[in-house]
């Protein structure tokens, strides 16, 4: 067991810190990356075959007990298991050293491109997260210091365990030869459960854990499910053989840039609520904990890992980027939230969007070693965006589609890119109680406020109510049967700093707005409308539940003056995984021109609304 952690500065300050936490908790300046930071810790118990067990430093230290330097590493992402003779009293530290002694000590092939997400383009060199370097979207403080867990604790054996179906027997394999048991069934490094229960996300059935216990006691909980992409030209998750509409958002792990990362739980947790079923851990973040890991089998949340890798031209085989996959799939292999491994963030459309050889990206780690190495642990996803013409084309492959957002398209993008799947999308300056900085692209002369003024313009909608219109706009038109999506995430779950972030959450973990209108749309059983235009407007409902749902839908129509003029009690009956649509009008049993389309005259219909059981209700107001 360690004592209480001080901070000592290269002159000479002493300060009280919390670890895991990096040196933002204590200092502000701007110079943390050129200073040398010692965070030290006595030894208060010894346990029996000791072990230090360091989660992850940033970026360049060393690891020091008694003097005496265990290993000295140049990455933020690798962690060590380091056995240790030490007393009470035994003084352990981490010296964070200046981020100029991460270089490589082999000289690296020439940068082929620059990005301009970064202003030192010679981070592509060194294993770091690009949170807290990114100036138009996250722009410091950089992580420096013991970001993950430093503990003593008692040596113990690996398991490696991993999951996998054979029909419906779940097997469970471990490299061990200890004797495990699960579900009532023991073995040696291989136990077979027939009609295994299995895990599901939270939105289409439970995520069934079972207990692994050695000699009785509980060391892992498990998950068995089935995983396939429908779709190899771009992503479409089946899990146990049933389709699965994916949403979420992207993550940023919660108190990083402020210096003490928190407990995931909260957020994750709040991510279940909206009914999200997916998160992406993105190449500009670090990889996630097992953790992480295990609290996503826990609550039903899909995981999308990105390979710490985004814009930069990073030489992979320099970096040592085999063991650092070696090393996520140790972590999260054995995890059934695992359903993605990425080999990056935007690198690919970084070459081609600079004019370059679209394909100056796919070297023969990404290509060839990293897929094998995932194998059918999780489906592999080369970059993100890829696929199509040019990597950004959004009509094919897995796409960043900021056509609602950014490129300020008008609310027809939505159909007309028909996009497949969208692991970034709907990125707007979500209006903070909490400071006042906005993201922008780096260099751009407008920033993303300015993009929510456009369409509250463009829309006659409230500022502080069109995202979340937006929002409900673009979800409810993928979500509909006759749509191409399988998926979209919106960037960010959470702001990973204070200020009008991407994020649907605060950097505190208050939900704003948006939140509450995208927890309509992506409810595990949900109604909602589509304007179809000269069609008229259609009402659909989806049930994700693994049982039917029946009840009874009361349409109501209301007049521009808000009066009730007409409501309909439509009989409604949706299968397990299944869906529903009708033409409004058509329930109704007359035109009344809901959608405002052929304009004779005055709106006679303002608002539409939807009630059922087991779903939040909707509406739908037509634009002028």
């Amino acid at each position: 067991m360690l004592g209480p952690w001080e901070l000592v500065a290269d002159d000479g300050t002493v300060m009280p810190v919390v670890v895991p936490g990096t040196v933002a908790q204590a200092h502000r300046g701007d110079d943390l990356d050129d200073r040398t930071w010692v965070f030290r810790s006595t030894v208060l118990e010894v346990p029996n075959d000791p072990v230090l067990v360091v989660g992850g430093v940033a970026t360049s230290y060393e690891v020091v007990v008694d003097g005496t330097v265990l290993v000295s590493c140049r990455s933020m992402f690798t962690g060590h298991r380091l056995p240790v003779e030490v007393r009470v009293g035994s003084v352990v530290e981490i010296r964070c050293l200046p981020l100029a002694t991460a270089m490589p000590d082999a000289k690296p092939p020439r940068a082929r491109w620059r990005t301009r997400i970064v202003d030192d383009n010679s981070l592509r060199l060194v294993r770091t997260t690009l949170l807290g370097r990114c100036p138009g979207i996250a722009p410091g403080p950089p992580v420096v210091g013991p970001w993950r867990p430093v503990t003593l604790e008692t040596s113990r054996p690996a398991l490696g365990l991993r999951t996998s179906m054979d029909g419906t027997t779940g097997v469970l394999t471990s490299i061990s030869d200890l004797e495990l048991t699960c579900a009532g069934v023991t073995g040696v490094r291989e136990v077979r459960i027939p009609n295994v229960n299995r895990w599901w996300p939270h939105t289409h059935g439970d995520p069934v854990l079972h207990d692994v216990t050695v000699a009785g006691e509980v060391v892992a909980r498990v998950g068995f499910r089935s995983l396939q992409n429908a779709d190899p030209s771009s992503l479409d998750l089946v899990v146990n053989d049933v389709p699965v509409w994916a949403r979420g958002a992207v993550w940023a792990p919660p108190g990083l840039l402020a210096g003490v990362p928190e407990d995931p739980r909260v957020t994750v947790q709040l991510a279940v609520n909206a009914g999200m079923n997916l998160l992406r851990v993105p190449g500009l973040a670090p990889y996630e904990s097992e953790e992480f890991f295990a609290l996503c089998d826990e609550l039903g949340v899909m995981v999308w890992q990105d390979l710490a890798l985004a814009n930069l031209d990073v030489p992979h085989d320099v970096l040592g980027l085999d063991d650092e996959l070696a090393a996520l799939l140790d972590t999260a292999g054995g995890h059934p939230s695992l359903v993605v491994v990425c080999g990056g963030s935007e690198t690919a459309q970084q070459v081609a969007m600079l004019g370059l050889d679209p394909t100056l990206w796919e070297t023969e780690f990404l290509r060839d070693r990293a897929p094998a190495a995932v194998g059918d642990q999780a489906v592999w996803v080369g970059n993100s965006p890829v696929g199509g013409a040019l990597p950004f084309r959004v009509g094919a492959g897995v796409a960043h589609w900021f056509g609602v957002g950014g490129y300020r398209r008008p609310l027809s993008d939505v159909r007309t890119s028909a996009v497949r799947f969208a692991s970034e999308c709907l990125a707007f300056a979500n209006p903070s109680r909490q400071g006042d900085w906005v993201p922008r692209d780096n260099g751009s002369e407008w920033d993303f406020a300015d993009v929510v003024d456009h369409y509250a313009t463009e829309l006659g909608r409230p500022r502080g109510e069109v995202v979340g219109a937006l929002m409900q706009h673009v979800f409810g038109d993928w979500r509909r049967a006759a749509s191409p999506n399988r998926g979209g995430l919106v960037l960010w779950l959470r702001d990973p700093q204070p200020g009008h972030g991407w994020g649907v959450i605060e950097h505190d973990g208050t939900p704003k707005p948006p939140y509450h209108q995208l927890a309509r749309i992506l409810a595990p059983r949900a109604v909602w409308f589509t304007d179809e235009g000269l069609d008229g407007v259609a009402v659909h409902a989806a049930n994700d539940r693994p049982t039917p749902w029946t009840g009874e839908l009361r349409l109501a129509f209301w007049s521009p003056a808000g009066a009730l003029l007409d409501e309909v009690l439509v009989a409604l009956a949706v299968p397990a995984h299944g869906s529903w649509t009708s033409d409004v009008e058509g329930l109704l049993g007359r035109f009344v021109d809901a959608s405002y389309a052929f304009r004779f005259g005055a709106p006679a219909v303002g608002r539409l609304t939807a009630d059922v059981d087991g779903a939040p209700p909707a509406d739908f107001t037509a634009t002028p």
